[in-house]
Protein backbone atom coordinates (compact mmCIF):
# COMPACT_ATOMS: atom_id res chain seq x y z
CA UNK A 1 0.00 0.00 0.00
CA UNK A 2 1.39 3.00 -0.81
CA UNK A 3 0.34 6.66 -2.74
CA UNK A 4 0.93 6.34 -6.58
CA UNK A 5 0.57 9.99 -8.36
CA UNK A 6 -0.46 8.18 -12.10
CA UNK A 7 -3.59 6.73 -9.46
CA UNK A 8 -4.05 9.82 -7.88
CA UNK A 9 -4.93 11.91 -11.15
CA UNK A 10 -7.33 9.22 -13.12
CA UNK A 11 -8.52 9.27 -9.82
CA UNK A 12 -9.20 13.35 -9.80
CA UNK A 13 -9.82 12.74 -14.17
CA UNK A 14 -12.80 10.35 -13.03
CA UNK A 15 -14.59 12.87 -10.22
CA UNK A 16 -14.39 15.83 -12.17
CA UNK A 17 -15.96 13.69 -15.28
CA UNK A 18 -12.90 14.34 -17.41
CA UNK A 19 -12.79 11.99 -20.51
CA UNK A 20 -10.17 9.14 -20.25
CA UNK A 21 -8.35 10.13 -23.31
CA UNK A 22 -8.14 13.72 -22.18
CA UNK A 23 -6.32 13.35 -18.52
CA UNK A 24 -4.73 16.53 -18.86
CA UNK A 25 -0.77 16.59 -18.64
CA UNK A 26 -1.45 19.62 -15.87
CA UNK A 27 -3.45 16.71 -13.97
CA UNK A 28 -0.90 14.55 -14.00
CA UNK A 29 1.54 16.88 -12.78
CA UNK A 30 -0.65 18.15 -9.75
CA UNK A 31 -1.19 14.74 -8.74
CA UNK A 32 2.40 14.32 -8.61
CA UNK A 33 3.20 17.12 -6.71
CA UNK A 34 0.72 16.69 -3.89
CA UNK A 35 1.96 12.76 -4.00
CA UNK A 36 5.59 13.64 -3.61
CA UNK A 37 4.85 16.90 -1.13
CA UNK A 38 2.56 14.52 1.25
CA UNK A 39 5.84 12.32 1.66
CA UNK A 40 7.99 14.71 2.69
CA UNK A 41 6.03 14.65 5.97
CA UNK A 42 7.15 13.64 9.09
CA UNK A 43 5.10 11.88 11.40
CA UNK A 44 5.27 11.62 15.58
CA UNK A 45 3.62 10.15 18.62
CA UNK A 46 3.71 11.66 21.80
CA UNK A 47 4.52 9.68 24.79
CA UNK A 48 1.56 7.72 25.84
CA UNK A 49 0.20 7.51 22.34
CA UNK A 50 2.37 4.07 21.55
CA UNK A 51 0.69 1.19 23.52
CA UNK A 52 1.74 -2.09 24.24
CA UNK A 53 2.57 -5.22 26.57
CA UNK A 54 5.63 -5.42 27.96
CA UNK A 55 6.40 -10.03 28.55
CA UNK A 56 6.99 -10.42 32.54
CA UNK A 57 11.32 -10.94 31.61
CA UNK A 58 11.62 -9.08 28.76
CA UNK A 59 11.24 -10.00 24.83
CA UNK A 60 9.37 -9.06 21.80
CA UNK A 61 6.45 -6.22 22.66
CA UNK A 62 3.15 -7.72 22.55
CA UNK A 63 0.19 -5.80 21.01
CA UNK A 64 1.45 -2.78 20.11
CA UNK A 65 -0.41 -0.41 18.69
CA UNK A 66 -0.33 3.79 17.90
CA UNK A 67 -2.60 6.54 17.97
CA UNK A 68 -3.02 10.37 17.19
CA UNK A 69 0.33 10.62 15.16
CA UNK A 70 0.78 14.10 13.90
CA UNK A 71 2.03 14.89 10.59
CA UNK A 72 4.54 17.65 10.35
CA UNK A 73 4.05 19.07 6.55
CA UNK A 74 5.24 22.37 4.98
CA UNK A 75 2.96 24.54 2.94
CA UNK A 76 5.74 26.47 1.10
CA UNK A 77 7.14 23.22 -0.82
CA UNK A 78 3.72 22.69 -2.17
CA UNK A 79 3.45 25.81 -3.51
CA UNK A 80 6.56 25.42 -4.95
CA UNK A 81 5.66 22.11 -6.57
CA UNK A 82 2.64 23.46 -7.20
CA UNK A 83 3.87 26.71 -9.41
CA UNK A 84 6.39 24.11 -11.33
CA UNK A 85 3.70 22.06 -12.20
CA UNK A 86 1.19 24.71 -13.62
CA UNK A 87 4.43 26.80 -14.78
CA UNK A 88 3.13 30.32 -13.37
CA UNK A 89 2.49 31.37 -9.48
CA UNK A 90 -1.23 32.56 -9.07
CA UNK A 91 -3.13 33.41 -5.73
CA UNK A 92 -5.50 30.47 -6.66
CA UNK A 93 -2.32 28.25 -7.60
CA UNK A 94 -0.73 29.17 -4.22
CA UNK A 95 -3.98 29.01 -1.97
CA UNK A 96 -5.03 25.58 -3.40
CA UNK A 97 -1.50 24.21 -2.35
CA UNK A 98 -1.53 25.80 0.67
CA UNK A 99 -5.17 24.06 1.42
CA UNK A 100 -4.24 20.60 0.81
CA UNK A 101 -1.02 20.60 2.63
CA UNK A 102 -2.58 22.31 5.50
CA UNK A 103 -5.88 19.94 5.53
CA UNK A 104 -3.61 17.13 5.29
CA UNK A 105 -1.52 17.78 8.13
CA UNK A 106 -4.69 17.78 10.27
CA UNK A 107 -4.93 14.17 10.04
CA UNK A 108 -3.60 11.85 12.33
CA UNK A 109 -2.37 8.87 11.72
CA UNK A 110 -3.17 5.21 13.40
CA UNK A 111 -0.87 1.67 13.69
CA UNK A 112 -3.29 -1.29 14.56
CA UNK A 113 -2.35 -3.65 16.94
CA UNK A 114 0.19 -5.58 15.86
CA UNK A 115 1.86 -2.84 14.03
CA UNK A 116 4.01 -1.71 16.28
CA UNK A 117 7.03 -4.04 17.19
CA UNK A 118 10.14 -4.48 18.73
CA UNK A 119 12.30 -5.47 21.96
CA UNK A 120 11.12 -4.51 25.54
CA UNK A 121 14.63 -4.72 27.70
CA UNK A 122 12.91 -5.50 31.05
CA UNK A 123 13.32 -8.01 33.70
CA UNK A 124 11.58 -9.48 36.34
CA UNK A 125 12.83 -7.25 38.67
CA UNK A 126 13.29 -3.99 36.54
CA UNK A 127 12.12 -1.91 33.79
CA UNK A 128 14.07 -1.41 30.29
CA UNK A 129 13.76 0.21 27.46
CA UNK A 130 11.49 -0.58 24.45
CA UNK A 131 12.99 -0.09 21.10
CA UNK A 132 10.96 -0.46 18.33
CA UNK A 133 9.32 0.05 15.11
CA UNK A 134 6.14 0.48 13.12
CA UNK A 135 4.61 -0.32 9.37
CA UNK A 136 1.52 0.17 7.58
CA UNK A 137 0.54 2.95 9.47
CA UNK A 138 -2.41 4.90 8.14
CA UNK A 139 -3.73 8.67 7.73
CA UNK A 140 -7.50 9.29 8.92
CA UNK A 141 -9.61 12.09 10.23
CA UNK A 142 -9.26 14.10 6.68
CA UNK A 143 -12.64 15.51 5.26
CA UNK A 144 -13.20 15.85 1.53
CA UNK A 145 -16.07 18.95 2.19
CA UNK A 146 -13.47 20.44 4.73
CA UNK A 147 -10.37 20.54 2.22
CA UNK A 148 -12.76 21.64 -0.31
CA UNK A 149 -14.05 24.66 1.87
CA UNK A 150 -10.36 25.48 3.08
CA UNK A 151 -9.38 25.54 -0.88
CA UNK A 152 -11.72 27.75 -1.87
CA UNK A 153 -10.85 29.91 0.91
CA UNK A 154 -7.75 30.15 0.33
CA UNK A 155 -7.92 30.70 -3.64
CA UNK A 156 -10.06 33.67 -2.65
CA UNK A 157 -13.17 31.93 -4.20
CA UNK A 158 -16.78 33.23 -3.08
CA UNK A 159 -17.79 28.85 -2.39
CA UNK A 160 -16.77 25.29 -2.97
CA UNK A 161 -17.78 24.55 -6.17
CA UNK A 162 -18.99 21.11 -7.22
CA UNK A 163 -15.90 20.48 -9.32
CA UNK A 164 -13.54 21.50 -6.45
CA UNK A 165 -15.49 19.33 -3.60
CA UNK A 166 -14.70 16.64 -6.59
CA UNK A 167 -11.43 17.04 -6.72
CA UNK A 168 -10.88 17.22 -2.94
CA UNK A 169 -12.51 14.29 -2.20
CA UNK A 170 -10.43 12.55 -4.35
CA UNK A 171 -7.11 13.38 -2.95
CA UNK A 172 -8.38 12.83 0.67
CA UNK A 173 -9.52 9.23 -0.96
CA UNK A 174 -6.47 8.72 -2.11
CA UNK A 175 -4.32 9.67 0.66
CA UNK A 176 -7.02 7.72 3.44
CA UNK A 177 -7.36 4.69 1.05
CA UNK A 178 -3.58 4.42 0.23
CA UNK A 179 -0.65 6.57 2.05
CA UNK A 180 1.50 3.56 4.47
CA UNK A 181 3.62 5.45 7.54
CA UNK A 182 6.57 3.60 9.39
CA UNK A 183 8.65 4.01 11.75
CA UNK A 184 12.01 2.41 11.22
CA UNK A 185 14.22 0.79 14.15
CA UNK A 186 14.69 2.40 16.84
CA UNK A 187 12.45 5.10 16.33
CA UNK A 188 9.87 3.81 18.82
CA UNK A 189 10.43 4.47 22.42
CA UNK A 190 8.90 3.89 25.74
CA UNK A 191 9.87 2.01 29.10
CA UNK A 192 8.94 -1.71 30.25
CA UNK A 193 8.31 -1.59 33.68
CA UNK A 194 9.40 -4.44 35.66
CA UNK A 195 7.64 -7.83 35.36
CA UNK A 196 6.04 -6.72 32.06
CA UNK A 197 2.82 -4.90 31.75
CA UNK A 198 1.78 -1.95 29.78
CA UNK A 199 4.28 0.20 28.48
CA UNK A 200 5.18 3.87 29.33
CA UNK A 201 5.62 6.77 28.08
CA UNK A 202 5.59 4.89 24.49
CA UNK A 203 6.37 7.32 21.70
CA UNK A 204 7.55 7.70 18.14
CA UNK A 205 9.70 10.00 15.75
CA UNK A 206 10.86 9.97 12.52
CA UNK A 207 7.97 8.35 10.91
CA UNK A 208 7.95 8.59 7.41
CA UNK A 209 4.92 9.14 4.50
CA UNK A 210 4.96 6.50 1.44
Amino acid sequence: MAMDDKALAEEIKEAVGQAKEQTSEETEKMAEAVVEHIKTGIVSNVPTTVTGEAPPSGGPLLNGAATGGIILLTDADLVARFTIAFGLSTAEIIGMAKAISQHVALGLVEFATGSITGTCGNTATSGGPLVGEGTGGAITGLDGDALATLMATLMLKPGASEELKKMAKAIVDHVQDNAEVSYTTPSVTGTCSAGGGPIVAGAGAGGTIL
